[in-house]
C-alpha cells in the first residue's frame, strides 16, 4: 500500500511541475509579447514624422506575435494579448494615417503589405 501512495505522489508531483513550468513558459512568452507591443508604441510617440521606423516595428511585431501566439491557444492570456494587440494596431496605423498620404484601411496586413517595409 505505501509503494502504490509513493507512486501516486511521484506522480502527482510530476504533473504539478509540468504545469507549473508549462505556465511559467507561456507567461514568459506572453510577456515577450507585451514587450514588442511595447517598442512599437514606443516607435509611434518618439518617431517624430518617421514612418518608416513605424512601419518596421509595427511589421516585426505583426510577425512575432502571429508565430509565437500559436504557443498560447489554450491560454487566458491569449485573450488580453489579442486585446493589446489591438490597441497597439490601432494606434500605428492611427499616425500612419495622420503622418501619410495613404489609407489602407484597419488591416495592418494591408498597411504592411502595400508600404515598402524595409
Amino acid at each position: 500500500m505505501r509503494k502504490y501512495i509513493t507512486v501516486v505522489l511521484i506522480s502527482l508531483v510530476i504533473v504539478l511541475a509540468w504545469k507549473y513550468f508549462s505556465l511559467r513558459a507561456k507567461i514568459f512568452t506572453a510577456n515577450c509579447i507585451a514587450l514588442q507591443a511595447r517598442d512599437v508604441r514606443d516607435a509611434v510617440r518618439f518617431s517624430g514624422a518617421d514612418q518608416q521606423a513605424v512601419l518596421s516595428s509595427l511589421d516585426w511585431y505583426i510577425g512575432y506575435y502571429d508565430r509565437r501566439t500559436n504557443e498560447l491557444v489554450d491560454s487566458g492570456l491569449l485573450g488580453l494579448l489579442r486585446q493589446d494587440r489591438e490597441g497597439t494596431v490601432r494606434e500605428a496605423i492611427t499616425y500612419l494615417r495622420k503622418n501619410g498620404t495613404n489609407n489602407f484601411g484597419d488591416d495592418p496586413y494591408q498597411w504592411l503589405h502595400k508600404e515598402d517595409v524595409r
